[in-house]
């Protein structure tokens, strides 16, 4: 060949070298780092692929010392019905799985062992021509075995480097370069021709991706689908809470992780960082309620319930806080441990069984709503699920949040008794979907359902209309996988800040733990479609006594008022809506009826009249000690006791109340009631038969203020009053007398 010609057809390789790059994913060949893969990396696909795929492809590298569960490549498995993956197992072998309507369809190629220290090509493909699935390595047919396969859709997108199960513990354990899947089923010469290149115009290519370990938060699908792979950023540093929230709701998942930690170790404090977290943020970030949905032990046993309600505690008086019983929680520890060392039964305003916190409600107002929270016990039955529609129907203007520990699935679907653990056939009655049917749907007012019970690295929600219209923002929390997964585990807690309308909640997940936010697609805002906010009283007191109402939510019927005066007070005025309406009264409480507007009470308390006693008698002859109750200054109907002794020489006489004679007891007692006037005690004394001295002359008389030679004494009163103008003791009963022909009066 001549030179020229040779340049010439050099010239024309590269140029086709170079085009056919543009239509090829790179290979196991190309210089670059594959991609490695922890327990907290999530890169997930976008969509779902319009068919399942037959033929799976990946470039990787595992190292001989992984002999445990090499991890999953590709799959979208989190216990749902129907799933795929395709993995590496135990000692290198690689294995497809496939399940279906809960059905397992596994292939582990036992023959083949792709371990090593250089990257290989690993093919399977699934034909359901002759049912045989077949492994290939490096372009090379290695292993064949029956495998038969029903066909099937799936509803989880697929995860690189892992799948979907809580904690994703069967991550892949070595590095990745590239990953892809087919429609149909590659034949040996293709398989052969994908190690070097993947035709990314081929129509059958679903998805292809070129991996390396730079971080990146995206990697673009190579086929004509667009299906990028993104990954779900395991931690976010900072999240602001939204701009004017009115106020916060703080939802704790399943703890038992956590407070089995502290069994094992007492020195591990995740549980008590949790509450530690809570309780240092009730102020700023304007807590209303804790929720807690279930499994808040694992073992049940004292040493974990000791440390739960020693954290419960810390919320008594401070906030609201509502609990539900999981699985993992006895109901004879849960009762016994929760009423002995709490106040938690004080917040309760509605029992299934009195007695019993397994199925209570919890009412409160938050920005412009009321609250009714309803803690169903795990697995509730049939009438315990009767029972909470009538507590609906009957705070009918509240906005009822349903809490249970088993209500929904990862999948965002009710659990139902197909699922992982139902209650139904673990210890309990009614399932997700159970609940659904006979009890959520059905009520207007419901605008929230919360739950554990099904780990999940993921906060779920699924907003669905029930039968009058109501749209029920239903949720699954529950951190226990992700806690097992991490070492000390998490200590995840949601914080939910509500608008003052209550209609829009942004939603954080964060770990007291690891100080972060657990996951991007975790932090989030929704819509509530909240009940429209009942009439309110509003309550105005005035003066010394109490005000309480039945409700302070207009709706229901004959909504009562009740006032109840302090000590030696009386209600005086009561008015609605700026009427006086004192009358109405009828034993001290108002009656309202079911109004549609805001309305006010107020109510005004009076101190009763106060009377002046006037104790007279001459201490030349006698003393006399006041014992209880007594004061210058009296309410009517006040009992008043005095101790009498005479002098040596002289003895009591007479002992007369208001002209009235009043008995002496044997040991000289004198027991009177104050009356609704001013009123005088007269004591005097008498001679003992010649015995004693001559009576001395009479002191001179101060009607004004008891001054020169009259004794002034101020006795204190059981309720602490004293008077002025001093306690008038006068020594000549003439004088006396003419006194009480005057009855001057001192009103105070």
């Amino acid at each position: 060949m001549k030179r020229g010609r040779w340049l010439v057809a050099l010239f024309c390789a590269l140029v086709l070298l170079v085009c056919g790059s543009a239509l090829s994913v790179s290979s196991a060949n190309a210089q670059t780092e594959g991609k490695s893969f922890t327990a907290l990396d999530l890169y997930r696909t976008q969509k779902i692929t319009a068919q399942t795929p037959k033929t799976f492809e990946t470039t990787i590298q595992l190292s001989k010392s992984v002999t445990e569960r090499g991890g999953i490549i590709i799959g979208n498995y989190a216990g749902t019905p129907n799933a795929f993956s395709m993995e590496i197992f135990s000692n290198g072998n690689p294995r497809l799985y496939h399940r279906v309507d809960n059905k397992e369809y596994n292939c582990v190629f036992t023959g083949v062992d792709i371990r090593g220290d250089s990257y290989v090509h690993l093919a399977i493909t699934l034909d359901p021509s002759d049912y045989k699935a077949r492994c290939y390595v490096d372009g090379v047919l290695k292993e064949t075995k029956p495998l038969v396969v029903p066909s099937y859709t799936y509803t989880n997108t697929p995860v690189v480097g892992g799948d979907l199960r809580s904690g994703n513990g069967v991550y892949f354990k070595g590095k990745m370069k590239s990953v892809a899947l087919y429609s149909d089923v590659r034949t040996l010469a293709e398989v052969k021709a994908d190690k070097t290149a993947v035709d990314v115009n081929d129509d059958n290519l679903l998805l292809a991706y070129d991996l390396d370990n730079s971080g990146a938060a995206t990697f673009e699908d190579k086929s004509k689908n667009g299906n990028d792979l993104k990954a779900n950023v395991a931690w976010v540093d900072d999240v602001a809470p939204p701009e004017n929230y009115a106020y916060s709701f703080m939802v704790i998942g399943d703890t038992q992780i956590l407070a089995d930690n502290y069994r094992v170790n007492s020195a591990d404090k995740g549980f008590e960082k949790v509450y530690d977290y809570v309780v240092d943020n009730l102020d700023e970030k304007k807590v209303e309620c804790v929720i807690g949905l279930g499994d808040i032990t694992d073992k049940n046993n004292a040493v974990e319930w000791s440390l739960a309600t020693s954290n419960f505690i810390r919320l008594d008086g401070e906030v609201n806080y509502t609990l539900v019983r999981g699985n993992h929680d006895g109901a004879g520890e849960f009762n016994g441990h929760l009423s002995t060392n709490t106040r938690y039964d004080e917040q309760i305003i509605e029992y299934y069984q009195e007695g019993s916190l397994l199925n209570v409600a919890h009412a409160f107002t938050a920005g412009q709503l009321d609250y009714l929270v309803l803690c169903l016990d795990y697995g509730p039955s049939d009438e315990v699920l009767e029972w909470a529609g009538r507590i609906c129907e009957k705070y009918s203007k509240h906005n009822v949040i349903v809490t249970t520990h088993a209500y929904m699935f990862r999948d965002g679907t009710t659990l139902d008794d197909g699922d992982v653990y139902p209650p139904s056939k673990y210890g309990g009655v009614n399932d997700g979907d159970d609940i659904w049917e006979k009890f959520v749907k059905k009520h207007a007012n419901i605008v929230m359902v919360l739950s554990g019970h099904d780990p999940c690295d993921d906060i779920v929600l699924r907003q669905e209309e029930g039968e009058k219209g109501n749209v029920i923002s239903q949720m699954l929390i529950d951190p226990q996988g992700v806690d097992a997964a991490t070492e000390g585990g998490l200590g995840l807690v949601s914080t939910f800040y509500f608008s003052e309308d209550g209609k829009t909640v942004t939603v954080d997940w964060y770990s007291v733990i690891k100080n972060k936010y657990f996951k991007s697609t975790n932090q989030f805002s929704f819509e509530v479609h909240t009940v429209e906010p009942a009439p309110k009283i509003q309550i105005e007191v005035e003066g010394n006594g109490k005000v309480t109402p039945s409700a302070l939510t207009i709706g229901m019927e004959n909504v009562s008022v009740k006032c109840s005066p302090a000590s030696y007070h009386y209600v005086s005025k009561v008015e609605l809506d700026g009427v006086d309406v004192t009358e109405s009264l009828i034993n001290g409480t108002l009656v309202i009826p079911a109004i549609t507007e805001n309305t006010s009470v107020k109510v005004t308390f009076s101190e009763k009249q106060k009377y002046t006693l006037s104790l007279l008698y001459d201490q030349s002859k006698g003393t006399v000690t006041p014992v209880s109750g007594v004061g210058l200054v009296n309410y009517a109907g006040k009992t008043l006791s005095f101790m009498v002794k005479a002098k040596s020489g002289y003895e009591i006489d007479s002992v007369t109340y208001d002209d009235k004679k009043v008995s002496v007891s044997s040991v000289g007692r004198v027991t009177v009631v104050s009356k609704e006037q001013d009123s005088v005690l007269l004591i005097t004394f008498k001679s003992k038969g010649g015995e004693g001295n001559e009576t001395p002359p009479p002191p001179p008389v101060n009607d004004n203020d008891g001054g020169s030679g009259c004794a002034t004494v101020t006795p204190t009163g059981g309720d602490g009053t004293t008077g002025g103008g001093g306690l008038m003791i006068i020594g000549l009963l003439v004088i006396v007398s003419a006194l009480l022909l005057t009855k001057k009066r001192i009103r105070q």
